[in-house]
């Protein structure tokens, strides 16, 4: 782009398009993850290792959705932090990429420990005290509240 003397100027890179198809295709893809990793492990941590046989293939469809959504997720911060701009204060900048890179942590974190659970098991299915930890951390990384048996 020129300006009128001639010279090159940057243009910035806004799109608010973009901001609006990585929010609705991070939700899309982050429900599915954890809905496929919900039924997958099943509702109660204690009922033992009968997932595994039913739930492994659910799980590892989780597993490949999660970064995507977790890209999806980066590039709507950065768009939305973007079109603030100049109008966006510091702090309320620093807040936000903080917590959006503390929230995709622990998300990640829970996605870890949930593929560990399939590869601890290989084509066995892991013991009950393994899984009844992976449960318990995973919700206590994902849901706000977990199972109260997990306290």
């Amino acid at each position: 782009m020129e300006d009128d003397a001639g010279g090159t100027t940057l243009r910035r890179l806004t799109a608010p398009r973009a901001a609006a198809v990585a929010g609705i295709l991070f939700a899309v893809l982050f429900a599915a993850s954890l809905v496929l990793m919900r039924t997958g492990l099943g509702d109660d941590p204690f009922v033992g290792t009968q997932w595994f046989e039913r739930g492994a293939s659910q799980v590892r469809i989780a597993l490949v959705l999660m970064p995507f959504a977790g890209i999806a997720f980066l590039w709507f911060i950065g768009v939305v932090r973007d079109r603030l701009g100049e109008f966006e204060d510091r702090f309320f900048s620093t807040v936000l990429f903080g917590s959006g890179l503390l929230f995709l942590a622990m998300v990640f974190i829970s996605s870890a420990v949930a593929g560990g659970l399939l590869v601890y098991g290989g084509t066995e299915a892991p013991t009950a005290d393994v899984t009844v930890f992976g449960r318990c951390s995973r919700s206590a990384t994902s849901t706000p509240s977990g199972w109260p048996e997990c306290s």
